[in-house]
């Protein structure tokens, strides 16, 4: 079972087999914990699909659920038997690099993490802690952290310009996020390309709420746009990303402001949201972008920085073999793929207007034939990651 947590959700992914063969069946998620929620399933055998709506007011309730929905379309078998779950866990910080059995002592480690995990961590954590309570105490717990495919950043690309006391006291450096989501399109990319993990010199873009910029050179992430918080790097949703650090004490001594009240603003009310004026739903920009000039804006903004990240990792990785799209944007958007495209154009690089405007939710590759770099679309699966990497734990 793969368990991927937010503050307001659970999406949960029920793998079977042998070592030798293992396949999805069933996959849902549980979406407006707190409230009355939104409860969705499919079961991959048949196609059939479960939905319902019910008050879930915690994580726990949330996971039972997840087995609810499970036992729906697997009544011969006893879902609390489970041999594995995975957990996505999004920070690691510097103690966990690497996948890791959750016991007591690791969940108290991971409890007393510091750093920004406290604001990160807790959705995953309430779910651990409420599966052991749902499940018998024989199922192993495996955390999958998303920093940890960052792991291999060097020296000059997870370092900041501050005082060197400062960066030593705290732990204060530049750890990358959506780590799950990168390493899924670079396999993917290899198993489709049948190169080796050596020669995988790509950059990855994930495009959803949140968006990050990977640059892979031998298939090991070197750089990456979200550095000591989620707050680094594009603008998203309702984030700032880059921002002058210098503004965000002018605009706290203007509007007198606190650090939580401040932060609040630049992860909440920021972004594709705070300039549009809208929720930041791109669908909603896209629609309006001939019509009002803030939702064009804002969409020129966003998908001007990507094209500045993605030709600012030249220099770290030299000129890559693909360039791939994934996230709920970068899947199902041909508009903003196209806009990006033509931005770094200068690269060498040819959409093939066609094969992009019929991508949508697929995987496909959108370059044409005469295109220095090749464009992909790939759907990603994060659960995948989190499946892989619990199965193979020793």
């Amino acid at each position: 079972l793969s368990i991927n947590s937010g503050s307001s959700s659970v999406k949960f992914d029920w793998y079977e087999g042998d070592q030798s063969q293992f396949q999805k069946r069933v996959s849902g998620k549980v979406d407006g914990i707190g409230s009355h929620a939104d409860i969705h399933a499919k079961f991959f055998d048949s196609g059939a699909q479960y939905s319902h709506t019910g008050s879930v007011a915690n994580h726990e309730d949330a996971l039972k659920e997840s087995i609810h929905a499970l036992q729906y379309f697997l009544p011969g078998e006893t879902v609390s038997q489970v041999d594995r779950i995975g957990f996505r866990i999004v920070h690691g910080g510097e103690l966990f690099t690497e996948t890791v059995r959750l016991t007591d002592v690791s969940l108290t480690a991971l409890e007393h993490l510091g750093h920004p995990a406290p604001l990160h961590n807790p959705p995953a954590l309430a779910s651990i802690r409420a599966a052991q309570k749902l499940f018998r105490p024989g199922v192993v717990f495996a955390g999958v952290f998303d920093t940890q495919f960052h792991k291999h950043l060097p020296v000059v690309a997870r370092t900041y310009g501050l005082p060197y006391t400062l960066t030593q006291k705290y732990g204060i450096r530049r750890y990358g996020f959506h780590g799950l989501a990168h390493r899924f399109m670079r396999d993917r990319y290899i198993r489709m390309s049948g190169i080796s993990l050596e020669e995988a010199t790509l950059i990855t873009v994930q495009l959803g709420s949140g968006c990050s910029v990977c640059a892979i050179k031998n298939g090991y992430s070197v750089d990456t746009s979200m550095g000591f918080t989620p707050l680094e790097g594009l603008m998203m949703r309702t984030r700032t990303g880059d921002i002058d650090a210098g503004l965000v004490s002018y605009i706290a001594r203007q509007e007198r402001l606190d650090g939580f009240q401040m932060e609040h603003i630049l992860n909440e009310d920021s972004g594709l949201a705070g300039l549009s004026g809208t929720d930041g739903d791109m669908r909603t920009l896209i629609a309006r972008y001939g019509s009002d000039t803030r939702s064009k804006l804002a969409v020129d903004v966003f998908c001007y920085r990507v094209a500045k990240y993605i030709t600012s990792y030249i220099p770290a990785i030299g000129m890559p073999k693909a360039i791939i799209f994934g996230g709920g944007i970068g899947e199902l958007s041909p508009f903003i793929r196209e806009r990006i495209a033509t931005l770094v154009s200068p690269l060498g690089i040819t959409l093939s207007k066609e094969k992009n405007a019929e991508c949508i939710g697929k995987e496909s590759c959108i370059s044409d034939l005469q295109s220095a770099i090749q464009l992909y679309c790939i759907p990603v699966d994060e659960s995948e990651v989190i499946f892989t990497e619990t199965v193979s734990m020793v």
